[in-house]
């Protein structure tokens, strides 16, 4: 059972859609443990699960290749009769595969995904699984993004994406930050880059009623982010975990954009908002030398983005 659930998410970091297929498919046949109620209630769970992360891997790899222009299926290689398992009524893997190419397909593909994630919900629930259910969360919300690129509708598109948002609402406030901080940040994160696609897609919109509101929003939810790594806020934090670099630089950005995109009653405020961001930027880039982030090659966008 676990060389079958693990191979399939060994196989979809290859693309090999097949072979996870068929993997998750012998776990199905096999995932009935004589441990007890408990036990088969969580390995059942880990297999949706991963059908979760197939579905929305296959969402994102097709939206990908359409987005090149490439719609015809994926096609396979046939399988080795040694390799396959010896399970009564297993099929052997498939050799095409469709790409997703429209929001009809996707839509089916995405209600696949989300159905097995909240069945896996069921068993990894917040009180005893918190790691294993904010994981979940994550990935529902991850299907909705992918979905919502498919949809060429913008208020359907803004819907998925506050979707995304309430997610998270059973979480933030009901675990310990102390010990659960690393995944509380990349929440914020989550949240605070969620609420920025909200606002892009208003502003092509043009809903300008709806910007300050949403601008303040995402500004609050980046600036929990920040705050969860270094309370004090200035000066920067003299610990930061290098796999926080991008996510802290990410976040000071996307404030400091608020404040030069935010809608001022008066010349005074607007020269305020600017100053405020011009700020911002100062601080990071303090904080960017302070932790030797100039000499990483993944972090010179980010950082070029911030000197312009």
């Amino acid at each position: 059972y676990q060389r079958r659930v693990h191979g399939s998410g060994y196989h979809l970091t290859k693309d090999e859609f097949e072979q996870a297929d068929y993997c998750l498919r012998a776990a199905d046949k096999v995932a009935s443990p004589a441990d007890g109620p408990a036990a088969a209630a969580e390995i059942l769970a880990e297999v949706h699960l991963r059908w979760g992360k197939y579905y929305l891997h296959l969402l994102e790899l097709s939206n990908s290749m359409r987005a090149q222009g490439v719609t015809s299926p994926m096609r396979f290689p046939a399988a080795d009769p040694d390799t396959l398992f010896e399970l009564e009524g297993l099929a052997p893997p498939f050799e095409t595969l469709p790409v997703v190419a429209t929001f009809d397909a996707a839509r089916a593909v995405f209600k696949k995904g989300n159905g097995h994630l909240e069945k896996a919900e069921k068993v990894y629930v917040l009180d005893g699984f918190v790691t294993d259910h904010i994981g979940v969360k994550q990935d529902m919300s991850q299907l909705y993004r992918v979905l919502a690129l498919f949809e060429p509708d913008k208020d359907r598109q803004i819907a998925m994406h506050k979707r995304r948002v309430a997610l998270y609402g059973g979480i933030i406030g009901e675990i310990n930050v102390s010990i659960y901080g690393p995944r509380l940040r990349q929440i914020f994160f989550e949240l605070g880059e969620t609420y920025k696609v909200i606002v892009d897609l208003r502003l092509e919109q043009k809903l300008e009623q709806f910007l300050n509101t949403l601008h303040v929003t995402h500004k609050e939810n980046t600036s929990l982010l920040i705050s969860s790594t270094d309370a004090t806020a200035l000066p920067p934090p003299e610990e930061l975990d290098e796999e926080y670099f991008r996510p802290w630089i990410m976040a000071h950005i996307h404030i400091a954009r608020f404040y030069t995109a935010m809608q001022a009653a008066s010349y005074e405020e607007a020269a305020d908002f600017i100053e405020k961001a011009i700020q911002r930027y100062k601080y990071l880039q303090a904080g960017a030398k302070q932790h030797s982030m100039y000499g990483r090659e993944d972090l010179q966008e980010e950082l070029k983005a911030c000197q312009e």
